[in-house]
């Protein structure tokens, strides 16, 4: 019997031995890019080709360590800027990246209003810089502007009564009665988390009113200066210009910022605040045009 136990042991052990090498062919990483906030944590999934390799083992690194830490696919963000993980077979035959942009931490600043202010634009890394563009009801900002490319639709005056427009009709026969940005469709949601969102044009009204803010041009910062009389805290909003079509304009110049407040007398405009020789107005303008977002919260 004892004899017999040894003697499938042993075939046992040849056959382990015996078995093919499977070799790595490939690497995949998920995913190939990454927005973090300062301290924030996340992960990536590396995948090796064949799923059976035999050899499973990869080395993680990062390019910049002070941007961003790397360890067995939880990336933890440092200071802001860019930098690319990279995940590697161990004969380093196979590798593949992901590059993380890790954005500066944003303040709620306390106006001493119905909503506390961020310290910057979506995207931007000091209250200075523009941050990015943005259409109105879309998540993500993009190279150009135009009615071609706009999620929601392509502004059509013969398309009565909803010219075209195929989200956020207001309550116009046959809209679908949305005149405010959902979470889903707001930048400043999906790109800073559920606390944050767009403002509505009400919002803006209340910052700007002479009885809340005192309002000041910045020649030097290029933008305007808004100090609460009922705090004292101040936010700094740029002259950020806006896009119609490939290029910027109006940068240090135009003072421009969209709500989440559609112009339901016409769906193809939403409700914008802007600064012109001093004086403050709050009008609309086409859905389409790229303009920088000031988010709030409660």
């Amino acid at each position: 019997m004892k004899k017999n136990l040894l003697y499938i042991l042993t075939l046992a052990a040849l056959a382990i031995s015996c078995q093919k090498e499977i070799p790595v062919t490939g690497i995949t990483l998920l995913p190939e890019y990454l927005e973090l906030m300062e301290g924030e944590t996340s992960n990536v999934w590396a995948s090796l080709i064949p799923e059976d390799a035999t050899d499973r083992s990869v080395i993680w690194a990062s390019t910049d360590e002070n941007v961003v830490i790397v360890n067995k696919g939880i990336v933890t963000a440092g200071e802001a800027g860019l930098a690319q993980i990279t995940v590697s077979t161990m004969d380093g035959l196979y590798s593949a990246t992901c590059l993380v942009r890790v954005m500066a931490m944003h303040e709620a600043v306390d106006m001493g209003l119905s909503v506390k202010w961020a310290s910057v634009n979506i995207f931007a890394e000091s209250p200075e810089d523009r941050g990015d563009y943005f259409a109105w009801g879309e998540i993500a900002s993009k190279p150009s502007f135009t009615w071609n490319n706009y999620q929601w639709g392509e502004k059509d005056e013969n398309a009565k009564p909803l010219c075209g427009m195929t989200r956020y009709n207001g309550d116009v026969e046959g809209g679908d009665n949305l005149s405010v940005l959902l979470p889903e469709d707001d930048a400043a949601t999906k790109i800073w988390g559920h606390v944050w969102r767009t403002p509505t044009i009400d919002e803006f009204k209340e910052l700007f009113d002479p009885n809340n803010c005192i309002v000041q041009w910045d020649e030097s910062r290029k933008g305007l200066v808004i100090t609460s009389k009922l705090t004292a805290n101040s936010i700094f909003l740029p002259a950020a210009g806006y896009c119609d079509g490939n290029t910027p304009a109006g940068i240090g110049e135009k003072l421009r910022y969209w709500s989440s407040s559609l112009y339901t007398p016409d769906p193809t405009n939403a409700r914008y605040i802007y600064v012109y020789n001093g004086d403050v107005f709050r009008d609309r303008t086409s859905r389409h045009i790229g303009l920088p977002i000031r988010a709030v919260t409660e």
